[in-house]
């Protein structure tokens, strides 16, 4: 009698297409980066990670931050991402920033205020430009240089060259870098590349209004509500100041007169009126 062997079939472990690198995943599941050190850049915020691709700042790429107000709390959405401890840095990763500030800007980042935001300032690099031109030309060498990890861009015009966009875009790509791109809410108007776009509106009580225009893999239209930042005169009771009342000058004047020509022979009752005998008798020249 023949034996007849039996033919066993390994069924071969079959990769999970979710977690398979170099594969744009979209919605909630994120996207994986087959670069070295790529992925999501957390925001700090669990509201604002939950809307956006991948729970967090798409890296590379750019996003931008629309916005016509300064101060509302836009560089305070950044700070908790730019800072050191929101993010493990991958092995082989960069960590440099670079931070460009447009020309006609007169201020420059407060580095106390970096520091306790938790970026180092040894991996910081602040270029002021003399034109929108030159700014553009900077953060696209930091982005395809492969030395920063992040670059923030300001623009205060409204227009900008399309193609300049699609190069920014691209040199993110190449240097596997994010660049917040933060423009005039007028911009919304016209194209970009960008693969997330975001208008900041300011609410009452320090609160930030965050309307996702677009972020890609995901429908648009999202709106999310957070305060960036916790300020002392928005976080304590309101304080009820009581005005004191001003006195009648009438009253007041009474007063004086009342004080200063009260006489014995003479009856207070109307010291207004004994007041204006007085300046009219200094004044006839019949009594002189």
């Amino acid at each position: 009698m023949q034996s007849q062997s039996t033919a066993t079939t390994v069924a071969s472990p079959v990769t999970d297409p979710r977690v398979f690198p170099g594969i744009f995943r979209i919605g909630d599941l994120g996207s994986v980066i087959s670069a070295p050190g790529g992925g999501e850049i957390r925001s700090g915020f669990d509201a604002l990670d939950e809307a956006l691709t991948g729970r967090g700042w798409s890296r590379p790429g750019l996003t931008e931050i629309l916005c016509n107000h300064l101060g509302i709390g836009e560089l305070s959405l950044l700070m908790k991402a730019l800072g050191s401890s929101a993010n493990v840095v991958h092995p082989g990763d960069a960590m440099h920033m670079l931070w460009v500030v447009p020309h006609n800007q007169a201020w420059i980042p407060y580095a106390p205020a970096l520091v306790q935001c938790g970026i180092n300032l040894d991996h910081l690099a602040i270029v002021r430009t003399k034109s929108t031109d030159d700014g553009l030309w900077a953060a696209e060498q930091g982005l395809k240089s492969g030395a920063c990890r992040s670059v923030l861009l300001r623009m205060n015009e409204v227009w900008c060259n399309p193609l300049s966009l699609r190069r920014l875009h691209q040199s993110a790509m190449a240097g596997n870098s994010i660049l917040w791109l933060v423009r005039p809410l007028e911009a919304l108007n016209t194209p970009s590349p960008a693969g997330t776009r975001i208008s900041l509106q300011p609410e009452e009580g320090g609160v930030l209004r965050l309307n996702l225009i677009k972020r890609r893999g995901l429908p648009a239209g999202k709106s999310v509500r957070l305060v960036p930042r916790t300020l002392a005169c928005l976080t304590r009771e309101p304080r009820h100041v009581r005005t004191p009342q001003k006195a009648s000058s009438i009253g007041w004047l009474d007063q004086i007169l009342t004080d200063s020509l009260t006489t014995a022979d003479e009856s207070p009752a109307n010291p207004r009126q004994r007041s204006l005998a007085r300046e009219h008798d200094s004044f006839d020249p019949a009594r002189r």
